[in-house]
């Protein structure tokens, strides 16, 4: 989402730009680790995800009555189709709203307390003058959590950042107004571009650099 978000703003600026390599990915099914070795960050952090929701059910299950955790998949947006996402997870609870579940294994903060790891730049996390932990707005995993509660119209997101030394837990509320700025730019991106790009493909041209005025 902030891929395609960051390239509207790009074409906004500069009308002119070539926009034939973010179509083409968008476009072109990909196995990006069928003949090169996956990155350790990404192995990491696919290896360590089952240990951190064991960490965090424990701390759920002494906060929660009838504590539950379900994992969804693809969910498509109910507004918009086109747009998907695959959250981690959906906490639930008798007494409290669903609440999206994301959990971060950083490598680089493998070995820092939980806290430091979620203010990493490659996290994105901050802590306000009030005390409080928040994402920046500017980062993806921003972009992803705002898009994982508008897709399965939840409020909040438990963002868990899991290290060795433990996990810290950062609670996001939704943002309508981020959403909405955000959802109408991509909007523009994917009708002109990539809609355009699509139909050439299904009469047959393979040429993905686009008109301009498209």
């Amino acid at each position: 989402m902030k891929g395609l978000f960051t390239r509207q703003k790009t074409v906004e600026k500069n009308p002119n730009g070539d926009v034939s390599k973010t179509v083409k990915k968008f476009l072109t099914p990909s196995r990006p680790f069928e003949n090169k070795k996956c990155p350790v960050a990404i192995k990491y952090g696919t290896e360590m995800e089952d240990e951190a929701k064991t960490s965090y059910f424990r701390i759920m299950k002494k906060q929660h009555i009838k504590f539950g955790f379900s994992e969804t998949g693809l969910v498509l947006s109910p507004d918009h189709g086109w747009v998907g996402a695959s959250p981690d997870g959906i906490r639930e609870c008798h007494f409290c709203e669903d609440t999206l579940v994301e959990f971060k294994c950083p490598y680089t903060g493998r070995d820092m307390d939980p806290k430091s790891a979620f203010l990493l730049d490659t996290v994105g996390g901050a802590i306000n003058e009030a005390g409080f932990p928040y994402i920046r707005k500017n980062r993806i995993h921003y972009f992803q959590v705002q898009t994982g509660m508008a897709v399965c119209g939840l409020k909040q997101c438990d963002f868990v950042v899991f290290t060795n030394m433990g996990i810290y837990i950062a609670k996001v509320e939704f943002d309508e107004e981020f959403w909405k700025s955000t959802i109408s730019t991509v909007k523009l991106f994917y009708t002109k571009k990539i809609i355009s790009a699509l139909l050439l493909q299904i009469q047959g041209s393979n040429d993905l650099d686009l008109p301009n005025s498209m």
